[in-house]
């Protein structure tokens, strides 16, 4: 909200944290050591906290395809670095059973210090090793189970507990007004079964309510990640702004969603004249 920016650059166990300015200019720039060279493609923060999610998915040789570096040793279990924004030296680590993960959703902390956030977790890496490699083939079978949105909470006397919500999810996105701050709704896509490893629908999870709202298409589509657009105060308040490929017709479509009622379905779509090629993240640019 303060508009700063931090990002993370890897190699093994060391990182490089960088932080901008809210003009963009550079603040600062560390090297820091971290517990394992786990593999990471997303990390999270809350207003005062980095969180780093270091799965058991870790660095072990040089080599092609990328993943062929990296070992899954399950045994290891998962663990979460938590680390002062204002002292990158002062740092927490939790203890968490194994999963894997590719996307969290913004973290937010109370006034006791207790963190939370979620994650679309996996049990292993099964999609990752074999099934990106089997769909770019176009034959075989997908291995590997989908994600499904969980809810992880770091308390302040080092406990650490996960709980599911029972939902299959990927890129879970919030207000983006609230990163770092306490919020209820999480939105993702949805869909994705055992013969059909892509998202087919969108949906948010209430974490109050303990409930989702959610829309499939059905086969014909598949769907790729909202841009979340703020309308009012209210989180809910908002459109959820998703492309998707309609292979029916073979042409990119682009849908507007209420996310007070996404299970209404898109209350405006837009179609373009061709496929465009699958993507992943989207932002709006001003």
């Amino acid at each position: 909200p303060d508009c700063t920016i931090w990002n993370l650059g890897l190699n093994g166990d060391t990182a490089i944290v960088w932080h901008l300015n809210a003009d963009r200019s550079l603040h600062t720039a560390r090297v820091i050591d971290l517990p394992r060279a786990s593999y990471m493609h997303d990390f999270t923060a809350t207003a005062r906290h980095l969180i780093i999610v270091l799965q058991p998915w870790v660095f072990e040789r040089r080599g092609m395809p990328f993943s062929s570096q990296f070992a899954w040793r399950p045994e290891m279990g998962t663990q979460v670095l938590v680390i002062d924004k204002a002292d990158l030296s002062r740092r927490r680590i939790f203890e968490l059973p194994t999963f894997s993960y590719f996307h969290l959703g913004d973290a937010w902390e109370d006034a006791s210090g207790t963190i939370r956030f979620d994650v679309a977790a996996g049990k292993d890496v099964a999609f990752a090793v074999e099934g990106a490699r089997v769909m770019v083939a176009q034959r075989g079978s997908v291995p590997g189970e989908a994600a499904v949105l969980n809810l992880i909470t770091l308390h302040t006397d080092g406990r650490a507990e996960m709980v599911s919500s029972g939902v299959t999810a990927e890129f879970p996105k919030s207000d983006p007004r609230r990163g770092g701050l306490p919020r209820r709704l999480t939105a993702h896509v949805a869909g994705e079964r055992p013969d059909r490893p892509l998202p087919t629908g969108l949906a948010t999870w209430d974490w109050d309510m303990g409930r989702p709202d959610t829309f499939l298409f059905g086969d014909a589509q598949i769907v790729e990640e909202a841009v979340f657009v703020p309308r009012g105060p209210d989180e809910a308040d908002a459109w959820l702004i998703a492309p998707s490929i309609n292979l029916a017709e073979g042409v990119t479509e682009l849908h507007a969603f209420n996310a007070a009622r996404v299970a209404d379905g898109p209350v405006a779509t837009w179609r373009a004249d061709v496929a465009l090629p699958a993507g992943f993240h989207g932002v709006w640019a001003g």
